[in-house]
């Protein structure tokens, strides 16, 4: 199959993720360049949710951490054409209940309110995982591609389950859905067998800081976002 000629263009306002220009985020510039332009033919339609872990672990720089990186990912994901985002976190009530925390919906597109992130209670990340996915096959089963990201400090409850095999066994239900499903550890939040535990092989990055993530991160995403099925 021939590919048609393009124009890339590094450097831009808007367009496709630039992997290098996303560490341009963390610096202290209003309106950082953070995307690559290229002209072609046909992009398929992309659902992007976010699933922000916002459990009492998460406290401190944790929680700032994850913030900041959620809001990268929307300010970057929103600037690609034809991609759709949402982003909620979970927590839970009195530990037993999984209770998602609403950002960005299908209903509800203020981005500003994710400044509202705070460590709060527990969690069941497999539960909110499944949450997400769902609301993903509800409202973008007309998107070609639909991609979950969990940003979490790698510490899943399972309730009576074990937490790292129920968050993995969502995580497989998803994907047998068609929802694809990757991980976003924090501040060093797991190692490299725990990611794998929780997310597969190849379904997870580890972001040793927030200063230092936008390489890796921007890296991570374009695999994920652009590759090809």
């Amino acid at each position: 199959t021939s590919v048609p000629p393009s124009i890339h263009e590094y450097g831009c306002r808007s367009g496709d993720l630039d992997e290098g220009g996303l560490t341009g985020l963390f610096v202290d510039q209003q309106r950082p360049a953070v995307f690559s332009r290229t002209t072609v033919l046909d992009r398929p339609e992309v659902a992007v949710g976010i699933m922000v872990d916002e459990s009492g672990s998460m406290s401190g720089r944790k929680i700032e951490a994850a913030r900041k990186v959620a809001i990268m990912l929307v300010e970057a994901m929103q600037q690609i054409a034809g991609t759709r985002v949402r982003v909620w976190g979970h927590t839970t009530s009195s530990g037993y209940t999984c209770v998602i925390l609403p950002y960005v919906t299908a209903k509800a597109h203020n981005r500003y309110s994710l400044s509202k992130m705070q460590a709060r209670d527990a969690n069941i990340d497999g539960a909110a995982l499944r949450y997400a996915a769902m609301e993903l096959m509800r409202y973008d089963s007309d998107a070609q591609r639909r991609i979950l990201f969990c940003i979490s400090d790698g510490l899943p409850s399972g309730g009576r389950e074990d937490g790292v095999a129920y968050n993995r066994r969502k995580a497989e239900e998803a994907r047998n859905l068609g929802v694809e499903v990757y991980g976003i550890g924090i501040q060093n939040a797991y190692d490299n067998a725990t990611g794998e535990a929780l997310f597969g092989r190849d379904a997870y990055c580890i972001l040793p800081d927030v200063e230092t993530a936008g390489r890796i991160i921007g890296a991570f995403i374009t695999r994920s976002v652009n590759r090809m099925k």
